[in-house]
């Protein structure tokens, strides 16, 4: 039986090994109407052999001889059910990119594992707080004066999302904007340029180089997602993601959208490269002035990146 019946805000989170999933650690916290925590279910895991990747395993901190003894998934599912049950039913679980919880959760414990319907927070806070510079967890936290402290490791990661599902449910959610622009800075407290759950990190600077033929990407790509269905995609500026411009023209095409190398009249979204560390802020390309200018849509890179993602559910 539940034992608490006011409205209950459930954040989770996992971190994993890799990319693709081998999950390492699962929280889950439940936050009170009035914002107080309830609760809260914290786990180091067992991976198995899914393989450590150095670079997601930077962002987390977590290394094996931390994990060395902690239960398999499944062996705590059972504890982790029991503690989800203890909510008042038709609590919703948040999580910031549900998707991909619940990719690697799936893959762990097998299809539906929750029983509860997992939703996602980062698409609340685009629908919500749509003027944010990005939607990223640090961001929308700094933006709602949520504190994000020990970012990507899963406990203050859930609590941070359950937090910011509570204030997005306000009629008018407190948002300061020029806390959201420092939150930009990666040099900033909780900022960062790896987004949640994945290995989207910074190795090197991309640039014009190596653009590629866009009649080649097109006619080599076969589409397999729908993140850009019928998207004119143009890049510009300089990414942090690490991959080369072919590279992301190539996930472009494969997401089901086109792509060009200058704002012609059928673009109809421009992706604008994050150039980190820029100082003073980096002037807009001459392909983001035209796009402003004839009222296409812009987004970031960070924003990219997790409509990227949503194909990997």
């Amino acid at each position: 039986m539940p034992i608490h019946e006011e409205r209950v805000f459930i954040g989770l989170d996992v971190e994993t090994t890799n990319a693709r999933g081998g999950i390492c650690e699962l929280a889950a916290v439940a936050i009170g109407a009035d914002g107080a925590e309830l609760g809260a279910f914290e786990r180091l895991v067992q991976p198995g052999n899914d393989g450590w990747d150095p670079r997601v395993c930077a962002v987390h901190g977590i290394t094996q001889s931390d994990v060395m003894g902690s239960p398999v998934l499944s062996a705590l599912w059972f504890d982790f059910i029991q503690w989800l049950r203890r909510w008042p039913e038709g609590t919703q679980v948040w999580a910031h990119n549900a998707a991909f919880e619940h990719r690697v959760l799936m893959a762990d414990v097998g299809p539906d594992p929750l029983e509860f319907e997992l939703v996602c927070s980062l698409k609340l806070a685009r629908r919500r707080v749509p003027s944010l510079p990005s939607h990223r967890l640090s961001v929308v936290c700094a933006a709602l004066g949520v504190p994000l402290i020990d970012a990507h490791r899963a406990g203050p990661d859930a609590r941070a999302a359950a937090h910011v599902v509570r204030l997005l449910h306000m009629p008018r959610p407190p948002v300061d904007l020029a806390a959201a622009n420092k939150a930009m800075d990666p040099g900033a407290a909780g900022g960062t340029l790896c987004d949640e759950g994945n290995a989207w990190e910074v190795d090197a600077w991309t640039s014009n180089e190596q653009r590629g033929c866009n009649a080649e990407i097109r006619s080599s790509t076969s589409a397999s997602g729908q993140a850009f269905q019928g998207e004119v995609v143009c890049l510009t500026g300089k990414f942090g993601c690490g991959r080369p411009r072919k590279e992301l023209k190539q996930l472009v095409c494969a997401a089901g959208g086109d792509v060009r190398d200058t704002v012609t009249g059928n673009v109809t979204l421009v992706v604008v490269g994050g150039q980190v560390g820029c100082a003073p802020p980096r002037p807009r390309s001459k392909q983001e002035q035209e796009a402003r200018a004839r009222g296409i849509q812009t987004i970031t890179e960070h924003e990219f990146i997790e409509r990227l993602k949503q194909d990997l559910a």
